[in-house]
């Protein structure tokens, strides 16, 4: 028997190597752009890397500024608080004489409107204070005094005054014993309080004064002949100082 032909095989084309070359190719291109991106990811990175360098430098800066500008401001304040004190200091003792001048002064005035003969005047010749009626002699040259009519308004004018005087003088001596044992940082509450007392009276007794000066003054006298005198003015004019006076010695803080 004859044997069967194998069949003739076509003609073989090398198609591993060519295969391997458009592997390759393939591998080569992705490797280019795989290499291109992490160019571009690595210069990206770098932009940010720098910007975020450039914020840190930009913050210490600004860190650096506002401590500079902290520590200034603290040196600032640090020297008004001392030229504060130092000028606290300064002013205390002046402002210590000038409260003890102003209160012997409203303390003598007040004294003068109390005793002086000299609430009411009559032509220059006859007056009427708080305690007498007096009249001028010209053949003696001398005064001639006889006791004020007691009436009601007329005694609280007077105990009123009397208050103002013993509450001024009070509150003197009372200034005088903190000024030497209060310890520091103190107030002068007892002082200031004492002296408002004594503006609160001596405005009382003035007030009733000037509106019940008919009842007070002798009844045979006519009143449009006269006009009040400098005592009466005086215990105006102590008013308003009692009261500065006191405000002040209740904001008063004693010092060194």
């Amino acid at each position: 028997m004859s044997q069967r032909q194998p069949p003739r095989r076509l003609l073989q084309i090398p198609f591993q190597p060519l295969a391997l070359v458009l592997l390759s190719g393939n591998v080569l291109a992705l490797g280019l752009r795989l290499a291109e991106g992490s160019s571009v990811l690595n210069r990206g990175n770098g932009q940010v890397f720098l910007a975020t360098l450039e914020g840190v430098k930009t913050l210490r800066r600004w860190s650096n500024a506002r401590k500079v500008l902290d520590h200034q401001q603290e040196r600032s304040l640090r020297s008004d608080s001392r030229s504060k004190r130092y000028t606290q200091k300064l002013k205390m003792p002046y402002l210590l004489m000038f409260v003890t001048l102003l209160h012997l002064i409203t303390l003598a005035m007040l004294f003068i409107a109390t005793m002086e003969k000299s609430w009411w005047v009559w032509d220059g010749m006859e007056n009427s204070d708080l305690w007498y009626n007096c009249r001028f002699d010209n053949a003696t040259g001398s005064w001639l005094c006889s006791s004020s009519k007691e009436t009601e308004w007329l005694q609280a004018v007077q105990v009123l005054m009397v208050l103002a005087v013993v509450f001024s003088s009070v509150s003197f001596l009372v200034f005088l014993g903190q000024l030497f044992t209060m310890s520091k940082g103190g107030l002068f509450y007892f002082t200031g309080l004492c002296q408002v007392f004594a503006g609160l009276t001596s405005f009382c007794a003035a007030l009733i004064y000037t509106l019940r000066n008919r009842e007070i003054l002798p009844d045979s006298k006519d009143l449009t002949s006269g006009h009040f005198g400098y005592c009466f003015i005086l215990a105006w004019v102590c008013v308003p100082l009692l009261l500065f006076s006191g405000i002040i010695y209740v904001h008063l803080r004693k010092r060194e």
